[in-house]
């Protein structure tokens, strides 16, 4: 089956079963616009190391500012450095999902699976959106402003912070609005 068509299948089940975004937001199109920026909605679907998590990168080497310890997520990601070595490092899938955090919200296979497991890949995208995406979203924010929230923290990890990817933004906002225009095009045609 083409990447396409797996992302398809998966993002119609996962948002319909497990996805709640704010009102105004559409789920499927929402997975699929990140599927699209990501990787070329599953085309350019390859692993990509991130050097901040790995040896000497930002996240490796967290430490508390007070206690000058490593951070608990600093440890995490060294102990699955030491098991699976730079693929750890790496974004997965569609989503392009690093491994860490996929482990964070409960994937519980290796990497290469995260890679292929389309269905899975997707599943632990939702999973990231509602538990930590969809609450960055401001209270009262009309539907851009939730687009814009989303799409800031998932490409920067916050949207309450200064580091603002507009460009980012741009690119998952025009995929939004193609996705979600797909999807009325279809339901119209069922009519």
């Amino acid at each position: 089956m083409p990447a396409s068509q797996e992302i398809d299948a998966a993002t119609w089940r996962v948002a319909m079963d497990q996805l709640h975004p704010p009102v105004g937001v559409n789920g499927v199109a929402l997975l699929r616009a990140f599927a699209d920026v990501e990787s070329s909605y599953g085309e350019d679907n390859v692993p990509r190391y991130e050097a901040a998590y790995g040896p000497g990168g930002a996240y490796y080497e967290r430490r508390d500012p007070f206690t000058r310890l490593l951070t608990p997520g600093a440890r995490q990601l060294r102990d699955l450095y030491s098991q699976w070595g730079a693929l750890a490092c790496c974004s997965w899938g569609p989503w392009q999902t690093m491994y860490v955090t996929a482990i964070e919200m409960g994937w519980a296979d290796t990497p290469l699976k995260l890679w292929h497991d389309t269905a899975g890949a997707c599943a632990i995208a939702a999973t990231l959106l509602q538990k930590r995406i969809f609450p960055q979203v401001p209270n009262g924010a009309n539907v851009q402003g939730a687009l814009s929230a989303i799409a800031d923290a998932w490409n920067s990890g916050s949207a309450r912070d200064a580091n603002i990817p507009l460009d980012y933004i741009q690119k998952f906002s025009f995929a939004y609005q193609k996705h979600l225009a797909a999807l009325v095009q279809v339901h119209e045609g069922d009519k």
